[in-house]
């Protein structure tokens, strides 16, 4: 039996996203043969080339209409620019001495984001940029969503021009694709339309956090399953080898495959009972990242993800998925051990710990492992504010490799963290943030507006908190508080009922701060240690 994985788009191409290594990995250790990709990167990679751009360029006067948009006809004038600067782009930010100077970087970026632009000169109904898509349409319908991965679009004329014939070659018995996100679900669909195509007896498995919580709703349009086989939800980790058990043994057993989300014969949809978090770090396996292209990613080291816990220690907080759920983490000698495995065996110096909230104590115990044993690693990670945060446990964390610290403060107004349950301190926040910042480390910060009660003096005392800390905060992002929906309807598929004027709230927001941030999707770059104008 062959197993395809792959990542598909669209995510920052910075490094590997970590479940497809992880999942092959594991696979490998039971002995299954499986191949990996991430299309992601080779997304990105294969249309940020002249020769593309020239087929873009070319389509476009060939058979469009003469009237356009402003915006598109810069886009034209700037065709020969584009053309001779785009290898020199990526190949710029694929260099490590070009991140001494943070801005040159940044207008990069910016650039590459218009040459993305120019596919939606002949696909409209998308809008790209580096590590993104926007779709002119609700995206969250449905039936619309469906509907769309069955038309010609950028995904689908991407993979039939560059993936498909590989996955003729390889004739996988089982392709499984990671949904994290709503924007990947038209692009795996996409995928899957043109693989059943051309393999009909190719299944198709979907697994990854976003199509967990709306796979069941989906699994009934016959226009879904008709491409999509099976939905794994929840922590494959714990599933994936009983799945691939029961397809080996030609057995019917789907029934005790954990999260499986499949069609019966009689068109009857089932979903199974998920795991939960517990024994999960029992018998795990390493990632494997071989066959990535680990040096086509647009970062200019080697970068890798390393998962330390799963949910969140407090847990509390009322905003969030993770509340309620299982805190369980790893042994700090097994992280430990991993770190050390991953950076001999692919040279890899950098690593982002992807983990959503592991408990402060525990980073502190791998920073202490990293120094006693000078292992020469610099990291990020998410971080919360608690009241131990000193100067010598900050000093600790970065002796130990830290150089991001990612914080989500939410807000200013001690009510409303109150509200929101956070169990946190403005003060507390306040002196750990200056503490680490102090100590070297980069701080990117995460508020959230519009929390219920929000009122605009706590809004003010959010700002307040922004720009009385400008010379420690590095960078902030901003969302918009929405609740979480369960009860999809063809309407809306979205794990949040967002509002149109959420985003224009955030930017009104950010334009009434005293000082101007750094908002970069590449966030993961300032892990090299370049941090407001001095080498960390």
């Amino acid at each position: 039996m062959k197993i395809a994985l792959a990542t598909i788009p669209t995510w920052f191409p910075n490094q590997p996203y970590l479940s497809i290594p992880l999942l092959t990995g594991i696979l490998k250790g039971e002995g299954y043969a499986v191949t990996q990709k991430d299309i992601n990167l080779s997304f990105f990679d294969n249309l940020l080339t002249k020769q593309e751009l020239v087929c873009q360029y070319d389509y476009f006067e060939q058979n469009n209409c003469q009237y356009i948009e402003q915006k598109y006809k810069l886009l034209i004038e700037a065709k020969e620019y584009f053309l001779a600067e785009i290898q020199t782009h990526k190949d710029i930010v694929r260099k490590l001495e070009s991140y001494q100077e943070t801005a040159v970087v940044t207008e990069l970026y910016e650039e590459i984001d218009l040459a993305l632009k120019i596919f939606s000169l002949n696909f409209p109904d998308t809008i790209l940029s580096m590590g993104n898509v926007e779709y002119t349409f609700n995206h969250l319908n449905a039936k619309t969503a469906i509907e769309f991965a069955y038309k010609d679009n950028i995904f689908s004329y991407y993979f039939e021009k560059y993936e498909l014939a590989d996955y003729i070659k390889q004739q996988p018995d089982i392709i499984g694709f990671s949904v994290i996100s709503p924007e990947q679900l038209i692009p795996a669909l996409a995928f899957s339309k043109a693989i059943k195509a051309n393999l009909p007896n190719a299944k198709i498995i979907l697994g990854g956090s976003y199509i967990s919580q709306v796979g069941y709703f989906l699994m009934q349009y016959s226009t879904f399953n008709s491409l999509i086989d099976f939905v794994l939800c929840g922590n494959a980790e714990q599933s994936i080898v009983v799945f691939f058990d029961v397809i080996k043994n030609r057995s019917n057993g789907f029934s005790k495959v954990p999260g499986l989300i499949y069609k019966e014969q009689n068109n009857i949809v089932k979903s199974n009972e998920k795991t939960t978090n517990k024994e999960i770090y029992d018998s795990l396996m390493f990632p494997d990242f071989e066959e990535l292209a680990l040096d086509k990613y647009f970062f200019p080291v080697i970068q890798l993800p390393i998962e330390f816990s799963k949910a969140c220690y407090w847990g509390k907080c009322k905003f969030c998925e993770l509340k309620g759920l299982q805190y369980v983490e790893k042994e700090a000698d097994e992280i430990f051990g991993e770190l050390r495995f991953l950076s001999e065996k692919y040279s890899a110096n950098y690593f982002s710990f992807v983990s959503a909230s592991p408990s402060p104590r525990l980073l502190h115990k791998v920073a202490t492992k990293i120094s006693d044993n000078k292992l020469d690693i610099k990291w990020s990670s998410m971080i919360r504010m608690e009241n131990y945060i000193d100067e010598i446990f900050a000093k600790e964390l970065f002796n130990g490799g830290m150089r991001v610290a990612m914080i989500g403060f939410e807000s200013g107004s001690q009510s409303m963290l109150d509200k929101m349950d956070k169990g946190e301190m403005v003060e507390t926040n306040e002196k750990a943030l200056q503490t680490l910042s102090k100590a070297g480390i980069h701080i990117h910060a995460y508020f959230m507006l519009g929390f219920d009660g929000e009122t605009a003096s706590d809004a003010g005392q959010t700002s307040d908190f922004i720009n009385r800390n400008k010379s420690y905060i590095d960078s902030i992002a901003c969302s918009y508080y929405s609740l979480i929906n369960h009860n999809y309807t063809e309407k809306n598929i979205g794990i949040y009922a967002g509002n149109k004027q959420d985003k224009i709230r955030i930017e009104q927001f950010l334009g009434s701060l005293k000082y101007s941030f750094d908002y970069p999707l590449h966030l993961n770059t300032l892990i090299l240690g370049h941090r407001n104008g001095r080498n960390c």
